[in-house]
């Protein structure tokens, strides 16, 4: 028998519910509401259409886990058959709540018209903040993604223009969401966004629970419901986002960077997963090819010290550029010694650059050559080495930046020679990592130059003091309002229940104009302002949905079938595989070896070539990936070694 209290709160949700179901018959006539988990189940009759041909055939006790790119896949293309019922057709509508399972405070509408419209959508605003637009191409069949709702009940209206712009009919209707989480319904204290903003709305991302953005008034308009790693999504070009897995990583020196990264966009739609061997972080750009910039990892005693390109197809890795390459090794005395955190590709005369926090330095330099055209740094910091020569000459008094973070070309200002790049900078003035006399520790600054390339010299525009923030952080400028923003994730715990804060800056008077505080650490910050055009088409499918390269098992001459190994019961914590890849989760480095034990051959992925030299990161638990591809057919026991010592594991798998 039910409790009196569950008895109260069912009743309180079937109260919820019928009013929302109410007012959804008021309102939304014609319109068929549907939930995100409809979809998902009808999406899952079309596994078979998607998966991989690659996928291994196998029998195993352990957990199975659609690729969630495949998961993608299989929604998309039920959306596509509910586009051809008769619900669909107008005025009838279809409306699926979060669509795709990862963006809650989305909405999908489908609908079917004789003539060809096209359609913008708006969120009506609750209070002073602005609406939400929208709008699609011209068509007759109707894929709107509706961005920016609040939790709650949404008004929203609909706008059908025909070809000659004319509006031919509006629409309102109701869209609820579920309420946000707490963890992000209380992200945003001590509100302070009184004063008209460059950006109605602003994108927060890494470092926190999840990426989130919010509007003028500091309420939470998007959220994408997933685990990233410390650096966020990493916004690309054509409107989608790069998303590094963040429960998953490679065991390295330090921070165990994830090998799992999907290209995803505003509506939760999985594109490709790109694998990567040692790993990604910090930052993602592309090229005009449309290949990947990335930072990995050289593991050669050294962490984050590489460049590499990953093919935007195969998703190889077709060029690696080490950094000891340009700043050679009078500074490679730590082994997290560059620490890249920002890249930037400048096609006019192919070159890159870079900000390294460790070092002190922004570089540019050629991508084909690495001839190194300039170096933004402390002059004294770089006697006595080669490089010094590459250090711009400071025109005038100049500051110059520590540990900083998110190097940036800005656009040219009217009239300036075109010798001249105008670079931003967020220097978080700490000097930590690399230990540097500095005069005031108070503040992070916001740094702008002209950098004269043709006479190689450098000249400071602007100096900005900010909240102090002593890593992650960048800054973002607004030519239109001439306004600067601060985007500080991390303040440390001087305040309570405070770790980030924006603020947005009048550079004319340089005062604070909007400011709220962020609950948690992030690490960057930019304006919020998706396309709703890249999100209307189908995903282009393709078989190769996982693609890249992670080092495979080795056979080994251990004769492990002899041995009488214990349980090991707790140290290998959640196990499942996806595709042909084995995941398994354990603490940092405490699972030295991962064997797959047949009746005549081993195999063995080993960890030993790493080893933990942070004490930070040694109490970390994360997913390691196996590729399993290369095991012959046959019965295999898991074993590992495990702290110095053997043990099996309750489970196995047979190749077919």
């Amino acid at each position: 028998m039910k409790s009196f209290h569950s008895l109260v709160c069912s009743g309180k949700y079937f109260l919820q519910r019928t009013k929302k179901q109410a007012l959804y018959a008021r309102y939304n006539q014609n319109i068929t509401m549907m939930e995100s988990s409809e979809l998902g189940d009808l999406g899952k009759q079309y596994r078979d259409r998607f998966a991989s041909k690659k996928e291994m055939k196998y029998h195993t006790d352990i957990r199975k886990k659609n690729s969630i790119c495949l998961n993608s896949y299989c929604r998309d293309y039920a959306v596509e058959q509910l586009l051809s019922k008769e619900d669909c057709d107008y005025p009838k509508m279809i409306c699926i709540n979060n669509p795709y399972g990862f963006a809650p405070l989305t909405a999908l509408l489908l609908f079917r018209t004789a003539e060809t419209y096209r359609v913008e959508y708006e969120v009506e605003s609750r209070g002073k903040a602005k609406g939400f637009y929208g709008e699609t191409m011209a068509a007759k069949r109707h894929r709107v993604p509706i961005i920016g709702l609040y939790p709650g009940m949404n008004k929203v209206v609909v706008r059908l223009f025909d070809e000659k712009g004319d509006l031919y009919e509006e629409r309102r209707m109701l869209v609820g969401t579920k309420a946000v989480p707490e963890n992000v319904k209380n992200m945003i204290i001590d509100k302070q966004f009184s004063n008209p903003s460059a950006y109605p709305f602003i994108f927060i991302t890494g470092g926190i629970d999840v990426p989130f953005a919010f509007d003028n008034h500091c309420d939470i308009r998007y959220y994408l419901d997933m685990n990233t790693s410390t650096y966020g999504v990493f916004p690309l070009k054509n409107g989608h986002l790069l998303w590094p897995e963040g429960s998953i990583g490679v065991p390295t020196y330090a921070h165990a960077h994830t090998p799992q990264v999907h290209e995803i966009d505003y509506m939760g739609r999985i594109y490709k997963t790109f694998l990567v061997e040692k790993g990604m972080h910090h930052f993602a750009t592309e090229l005009p090819n449309g290949n990947i910039i990335t930072v990995s990892n050289s593991l050669d005693g050294h962490t984050e010290d590489v460049v590499i390109e990953l093919d935007r197809e195969s998703g190889k890795v077709l060029r690696t550029i080490n950094m000891v390459e340009l700043f050679g090794d009078h500074y490679r005395d730590q082994v997290d010694w560059a620490h890249v955190n920002s890249i930037e590709y400048f096609p006019n005369d192919n070159t890159l650059m870079l900000c390294l926090r460790n070092v002190h330095s922004v570089i540019k330099f050629n991508y084909d050559t690495l001839e190194i055209v300039w170096v933004l740094s402390i002059p004294e910091f770089w006697e006595g080495t080669k490089l010094l020569n590459h250090v711009l000459e400071p025109i005038g008094e100049v500051e110059w930046n520590y540990q900083a973070h998110a190097a940036y070309e800005l656009e040219p200002v009217q009239g300036q020679p075109g010798e001249i790049h105008r670079v931003l900078v967020f220097d978080n003035h700490h000097a930590k990592r690399r230990p540097w006399p500095l005069e005031d520790k108070r503040f992070s600054h916001i740094h702008v130059y002209d950098i004269n390339e043709k006479e190689h010299t450098v000249k400071m525009v602007e100096d900005i003091p900010v909240t102090k923030s002593y890593v992650r952080s960048n800054a973002r400028y607004d030519v239109k309002s001439n306004h600067m923003f601060g985007m500080l994730g991390s303040l440390g715990r001087k305040m309570e229940n405070v770790r980030g804060r924006v603020v947005e800056i009048d550079c004319e008077t340089k005062k604070v104009i909007n400011s709220c505080y962020i609950s948690k650490d992030f690490f960057s910050g930019y304006e919020f302002k998706p396309d709703c055009r890249d999100f209307e088409e189908k995903i282009p499918y393709t078989p190769d949905y996982m693609t890249g390269f992670l080092n495979p098992l080795s056979l080994t001459e251990e004769t492990m079938q002899s041995i009488e190994a214990p349980i090991l019961h707790d140290g290998v914590e959640d196990m499942y595989i996806t595709e042909d890849i084995l995941y398994f989760k354990a603490q940092d480095h405490n699972v030295e070896r991962f064997y797959f034990v047949g009746e005549e051959l081993t195999y063995v992925k080993d960890y030993t070539d790493t080893y933990q030299t942070n004490e930070m990161h040694k109490e970390r638990s994360f997913y390691c990936m196996i590729p399993l591809k290369v095991l012959e057919k046959g019965s295999y026991k898991l074993m590992v070694q495990y702290l110095g010592n053997v043990y099996r594991l309750e489970k196995g798998i047979e190749v077919l």
